[in-house]
């Protein structure tokens, strides 16, 4: 297995947080998803936890461990503190590029 250091490149993280929010969040929640499962299996008293629940769980820490300082490198950004701290995640507009979003309004406004 390739170590996601390796795989993982800061520009590809920076990439994705600033023109495809929307898909970081997907990745996130999936990883979330992920790590949901693994929980309730030990929950449940499913030990040892099979070998693909480890090797899934070992994947997630590692992605996040790898992510989580680019994520963090701008704590003013409303779309991350959107998808990591709202219940709903990114709304409807919120995913948008800058200058999307600037085109849009000027539409709007007929201009």
């Amino acid at each position: 297995v390739e170590d996601v250091f390796e795989v993982v490149s800061p520009d590809a993280v920076r990439n994705l947080r600033k023109k495809r929010p929307k898909n970081l969040e997907v990745f996130l929640r999936k990883m979330v998803s992920t790590m949901e499962e693994v929980c309730a299996a030990a929950d449940e008293g499913t030990l040892p936890l099979p070998k693909e629940l480890v090797v899934a769980a070992h994947n997630c820490i590692r992605l996040l461990m790898r992510i989580a300082p680019f994520l963090m490198e701008d704590i003013s950004d409303a779309t991350i503190s959107s998808i990591l701290w709202s219940r709903t995640g990114l709304q409807e507009g919120q995913a948008e590029l800058p200058s999307e979003a600037s085109s849009a309004s000027a539409s709007k406004a007929g201009v």
